[in-house]
């Protein structure tokens, strides 16, 4: 493309792809956009299955479409795997595959093939169950929620509709399920206005069958008799569930919505019934029984819809392999350019949920802090660990954190937590918590490791290490006589603080560093929350004129004055 530009390279291309396309039984239809569209046949075993190939360009920025065209052949007419409601055929990964724009007719000619693979699977069934991955894209939803916690099946919850504007203005419109607490907390924090006065009743049921496409009858359902007749071929298990709970009183409403947990996510039926028919819902037997004959003629409305997970949990999950840092009582030391980072860090992978984050610092957060700090200008002249807990619980209300705004002493929280990290980046109190901890293991004292996480010289390196009472331990990174054994800069003149002031240093260092160190800090938490800590010593060099040396397990250094192991 170097030297034709975008569209000079597209006039190159496009006579290539047309004559192969044309060679290969397609025919050019054209069109007032700029998107071009072929309408073929492709031979999937013994049959020819017409389709529509549309392309805005040959760049292949965006995945071709590929579309299912009327009439379809015999073996082809019922819903099928990875084809949606608009006969829109899902042959890719789009995030995953690779194109190679210099070469777009053999690029075309493969996602062709892989287009016809797909569709030759969904003749012998091959992929039958692909869908119970992806139902949502079947399901024909018109409304669209967020599910503020999972339940099991057979449970009751609560559900709204709430209307409230972004931070960027937006206006936005959602069916909220959960508790009712749940509920009361997000309508409050998104500052949403409800449209129903009190909450109405969310059936949860879970259905673990994958085989999720009827082989007869319509799709997607579009009365209560059509859709209970699908779960009950689905999961026999979940329609249990359902005839159950409609026959008792709790389950009796003339508005409810049924939350359906699938392998592949959420989706709902929202049922609505008229009110000629409101006064079956006196009596379980009989409202259940019109229900189940209901096909639509009676004026119920039935509204399909699709739910996010919001759920404290699944965001937490989704990004780690297993719980991460959930349930764990961890003491963060220092909210400063370091600990401010890890702290959100600590709460994106589970800190607070299920246990508790406890942030220590005594310390304002000054105008001087803003460049390199996770808090903005608004909180200047507060306490920097309640200013982190005020801004996390903004972001992540259903976290458990409490801030302390006082200096670190060792004490409950410490003898109560399962690790304590210190951030604070300063090597003196290191030195003293390093201490502390030697003396309670030599007395046998039941004691929390430390991760110690800081910036060495001048902030071009960062530096984290783990200490449980085996191993060396933070005054093992010196000499004897307080030399390094691990040198930060190759040129140790590089190392001089600029100060400003009588009292105070300030030694100037990008953001980035304390992201980068931060993040270091939470490869490790993890690597200890999997049961596998592995190197103790980690070390990362930012700029040229830091030392590069391997992560380690630290031996303990020989005649260590705080550790004495040797």
């Amino acid at each position: 493309m170097q030297g034709l530009g975008e569209r000079g390279y597209e006039r190159h291309c496009l006579p290539l792809v047309h004559n192969w396309l044309t060679e290969n039984g397609f025919v050019h239809l054209p069109q007032e956009t700029r998107r071009y569209a072929y309408d073929g046949v492709l031979q999937c075993n013994a049959v020819e299955v017409p389709i529509r190939l549309e392309f805005y360009d040959l760049t292949f920025k965006s995945l071709p479409e590929i579309y299912l065209r009327h009439p379809r052949p015999r073996e082809l007419c019922l819903p099928l795997s990875h084809v949606d409601n608009e006969n829109k055929l899902c042959y890719l990964e789009a995030e995953s595959y690779r194109a190679d724009p210099y070469h777009p007719v053999k690029t075309l000619a493969t996602l062709i093939e892989q287009a016809r693979r797909v569709l030759v699977d969904c003749l012998t069934g091959a992929n039958a169950d692909d869908v119970g991955y992806e139902l949502s894209a079947y399901w024909g939803f018109k409304d669209f929620g967020v599910a503020l916690s999972r339940q099991p099946s057979g449970a009751l919850t609560e559900f709204n509709r709430i209307r409230y504007f972004s931070p960027l203005g937006n206006e936005r419109n959602l069916v909220v399920v959960g508790t009712r607490e749940e509920i009361a907390e997000y309508v409050q924090w998104r500052k949403a206005k409800v449209r129903y006065g009190r909450n109405l009743n969310a059936i949860w049921l879970d259905v673990n069958s994958t085989t999720l496409l009827p082989r007869e009858g319509g799709w997607p359902p579009n009365n209560f008799r059509a859709f209970y007749d699908w779960l009950d071929i689905v999961d026999k298990s979940a329609a249990r569930t359902l005839h159950r709970i409609m026959g008792t009183k709790a389950g009796c409403n003339s508005h409810f919505i049924v939350v359906i947990n699938t392998k592949g996510g959420l989706v709902s039926i929202e049922v609505i019934l008229p009110p000629s028919l409101s006064t079956a819902t006196q009596a379980p037997g009989r409202f259940r029984k019109m229900l189940m004959r209901d096909d639509g003629s009676h004026g119920t409305t039935l509204i399909r819809g699709k739910f996010d997970d919001l759920s404290p949990k699944y965001q937490t999950a989704r990004s780690l392999q297993g719980s991460g840092l959930s349930g764990k009582r961890i003491v963060l030391i220092g909210c400063g350019t370091i600990g401010g980072y890890l702290s959100r860090l600590l709460v994106q992978c589970g800190a607070g949920l299920g246990g508790e984050l406890v942030l220590y610092d005594g310390q304002w957060f000054l105008p001087g802090n803003v460049g390199r700090h996770y808090l903005d200008g608004a909180y200047t002249y507060e306490n920097k660990a309640e200013a982190c807990q005020h801004k996390l619980g903004i972001e992540y209300p259903w976290v458990n954190i409490r801030a302390l705004s006082k200096e670190y002493m060792w004490g409950a929280e410490s003898d109560n937590a399962d690790i304590i990290i210190d951030a604070t980046g300063r090597e003196p109190f290191s030195l003293a918590l390093n201490e502390e901890m030697n003396w309670r293991c030599s007395n046998e004292w039941s004691t929390p490791p430390i991760l110690h996480v800081w910036l060495d010289g001048n902030g071009l390196c960062g530096r984290t290490l783990y200490y449980d009472g085996t191993g060396g331990c933070y005054r093992c990174l010196q000499t004897r006589d307080g030399e390094e054994r691990f040198e930060p800069l190759i040129n140790s003149e590089d190392l001089s603080p600029m100060t400003y002031s009588c009292g105070e240093s300030y030694i100037p260092f990008p953001p980035s560093a304390s992201v980068q160190v931060a993040g270091l800090a939470l490869e490790l938490m993890l690597d200890w929350a999997g049961g596998s800590v592995g190197f103790t010593f980690r070390n990362r060099a930012f700029h040229k004129k830091a030392r590069r040396h391997k992560d380690q397990v630290l031996t303990p250094m020989k005649s260590c004055p705080a550790c004495r192991k040797n």
